[in-house]
C-alpha cells in the first residue's frame, strides 16, 4: 500500500495516526464479529427511521439529495491484510476489529532521541 509510505514524515515526532475503515468481509474467519453487529445494526437502523418520521432530529430529518450521499466502494482488504500492510509499512502499529463491520488502526510515530537526525 504505496500511500502508507508517505504518512510518517508528514507526522510529528510522537504523533499519532489513527484511521477507522471498513474491512473487506473475512468469512469464515469473522464471522462472530459479522453476526454480532448485525441485530445493533437494525436497532440503530430503527431508531433512526423512527426520528426521520417524527421529524426530530438533525441531519437526518431532512430529505438526502442523490449529491448529498457519500460514495462507498468496495473495502479492498480485509483485517488481516490491513494488520500486514500496516506492519511492513508502519513498524508497531496496532490494528483491531471494531463491532459494526470497521476496524481501528492506531500508529504512533517514535519520539526524537537527543542527538537523532530530524527527517
Amino acid at each position: 500500500m504505496p500511500c502508507c509510505l508517505g504518512w510518517p514524515p508528514a507526522l510529528r515526532p510522537g504523533g499519532v495516526l489513527a484511521a477507522v475503515a471498513m474491512p473487506r468481509i473475512d468469512l469464515p474467519r469473522e464471522a462472530v464479529a459479522e453476526l454480532a453487529g448485525a441485530p445493533g445494526h437494525r436497532v440503530l437502523g430503527a431508531a433512526f427511521a423512527v426520528l426521520r418520521a417524527s421529524g426530530r432530529g438533525s441531519w437526518y430529518a431532512r430529505p438526502l439529495s442523490r449529491a448529498a450521499m457519500l460514495v462507498v466502494m468496495d473495502p479492498p482488504l480485509t483485517t488481516r491484510q490491513v494488520r500486514v500492510v500496516a506492519a511492513a509499512a508502519l513498524t508497531g502499529a496496532r490494528v483491531r476489529r471494531l463491532a459494526y463491520w470497521r476496524y481501528l488502526l492506531v500508529w504512533q510515530r517514535p519520539a526524537l532521541t537527543p542527538g537523532a537526525p530530524v527527517s
